[in-house]
């Protein structure tokens, strides 16, 4: 069995062979390179998704597995709160993620966002693909309780109390959410009500210890946390029963009162008394004998002993006392809820109808505008030179081809910027993208290795066709089309060199290539619709 052992805002569970221990709860990590995601706790390259955390990036982690096979230098490995996938600390002892310190507490925060409101963040980001599924949007207005925060880099994120997401703080210089003190949000909530008038409640805490004083009691324990504190009297006589030891527990928020008592011929019993005021409990520091026992030492009744089981007992049983407030408490705001969501749902599916509507109509006015459009480049295509006719031929390939890309990789900024409907070729490989425009025109970001980005610079430096078709992948692998019709390529096996040459006796006749994953693996399609692979 697992052992398990509770801290602060944290859960250590041993247990793994190999993998030492796990450590649970609500962590935050900043990305010092860019580094893909696992599927697994593993560092190894066949694990890899098709997502990447970009350098200073912060994400939410929710397990910290330890790592303790000997002579690895790997880990700890950290799994994404959002289930997405797994990190690493350290890879060959070298630094991917670092902890970025946060703060714990409850703090009230109000949204300042009117309009748009503020959507819940997967992770510590104002990213918009980041958002949580499904979608939460607070309104204006609305209070939300955080239990953890972060400030780093001038920006300040919070930890949303009850889910796994985030809230920034600040957007373009405006505050988006404002702290505001929990007590001018508190409301008093009303418990029904018992038979007991007065519960002995917080308030009520010294008013107990001055009854125990009063009848020789003397105070051995007192738990904050557990709202309960404990007395002991020894070998004393009480009515007509006669015990050597009596120790009486008052849990002052519930009114729960336990009473030990230690009999010289009938041994340790445990009683409770539930709903207790004042008045009970001056009663029971003059006599803690339960009303169900007899007050006659000749003719004894037997009475229900049972096992003191440690203080752990005693405060399950007052945690039953408390549940049964929270029980009522939550019908009544499943109650609510249902009310509200009522409210919502109405609104909402009026929400949607208008949009469906105004959706169609959209799609419809552009379909016909297209159409619209096409007919007229066609009519207007007859009455032109061949060079016009050429170029509106192009411009309506381009239409046809799209003219918009979005694009979720490294440098992002810079790559959106270069790109047009010009574009007649897209190659990425790692962190590097390469455009090749109809006009011969190149464009790519830092990262192409040596061999692509020599080939390239040789071209261009000299009279020969530049490239017209370019496909990148891993490990230095590329394969280059040019313009007359010669290729270069480097496919790091030798079976991609034997597929490249075996092309319909022409490798010209290559119409595309992809490398895959693995090193060892490729796809190659002819012009003539056949292909050929490996380790796919």
């Amino acid at each position: 069995m697992p052992c398990i052992q509770s801290f602060t805002n944290r859960l250590f569970v041993s247990g793994h062979p190999g993998l030492g221990t796990d450590e649970e709860g609500i962590f935050v990590y900043r990305a010092k390179v860019t580094v893909c995601v696992r599927s697994l706790p593993d560092v190894g390259d066949e694990f890899r998704l098709h997502r990447d955390v970009a350098e200073h990036e912060l994400v939410a982690v929710d397990m910290r597995r330890f790592n303790d096979l000997p002579g690895s230098s790997h880990g700890p490995f950290l799994r994404l709160s959002d289930c997405s996938g797994w990190l690493f600390e350290r890879k060959d002892m070298r630094v991917i993620m670092e902890e970025v310190l946060t703060e714990t507490g409850l703090w009230a925060f109000r949204v300042n966002s009117e309009g748009a409101g503020l959507t819940l963040r997967r992770h510590p980001t104002h990213r918009a693909d980041l958002l949580v599924h499904p979608e939460k949007v607070y309104p204006h207005n609305f209070v939300i309780w955080a239990d953890v925060k972060l400030e780093c880099g001038g920006e300040t994120f919070v930890h949303v109390q009850g889910t796994k997401g985030w809230l920034y703080a600040t957007s373009s210089g405006q505050q988006i959410l404002v702290e505001v003190e929990p007590a001018s949000l508190e409301q008093e909530i009303s418990f029904p009500s018992t038979e007991s008038t007065t519960k002995v409640v917080l308030g009520f805490k010294d008013a107990v210890r001055e009854l125990a004083k009063e009848h020789g009691y003397t105070e051995v324990h007192f738990c904050e946390t557990g709202a309960v504190v404990s007395f002991f009297k020894g070998a004393n006589v009480h009515t007509d029963f006669a015990y050597t030891d009596t120790s009486i527990r008052v849990y002052y928020t519930t009114g729960t009162v336990v009473t030990i008592l230690d009999h010289p011929q009938q041994g340790k019993s445990q009683h409770f008394r539930w709903n207790c005021n004042l008045g009970d409990l001056a009663g029971i520091f003059a006599d803690p004998s339960p009303p169900d026992m007899s007050r006659s030492q000749d003719a004894p009744e037997k009475i229900d002993r049972e096992i003191v089981k440690s203080e752990e007992t005693a405060m399950r049983a007052a945690l039953v006392d408390v549940e049964s407030h929270i029980s009522r408490l939550m019908e009544q705001r499943a109650e609510l809820l249902q009310g509200i969501q009522g409210f919502e749902y109405k609104r909402e599916s009026r929400l949607q109808q208008a949009l469906l509507v105004a959706s169609a109509a959209e799609a419809s006015a552009k379909v016909a505008l297209e159409r619209a459009q096409e007919l007229d480049w066609r009519r207007a295509a007859q009455h032109k030179s061949a060079e016009f006719a050429r170029a509106e031929a192009l411009q309506l390939k381009r239409m046809r081809e799209g003219n918009k890309c979005f694009f979720f990789g490294s440098q992002s900024h810079n790559v959106g910027q270069n790109f047009s409907d010009r574009v007649t070729c897209i190659a990425m490989a790692d962190v590097a993208t390469l455009f090749i425009y109809d006009n011969g025109d190149l464009f790519y970001t830092a990262g192409l290795t040596p061999s692509v980005h020599d080939r390239l610079r040789r071209r261009l430096g000299s009279n020969e066709p530049g490239p017209s078709y370019v496909a990148m992948g891993s490990g230095g692998r590329f394969f280059i089309r040019h313009a007359d019709g010669t290729v270069e390529y480097n496919g790091g096996v030798d079976e991609f060199d034997e597929a490249i040459k075996g092309v319909a006796g022409d490798a010209s006749n290559v119409a595309k290539v992809a490398f895959g994953q693995e090193s060892s693996s490729y796809f190659v399609l002819e012009k003539g619709g056949t292909s050929r692979w490996r380790d796919l």
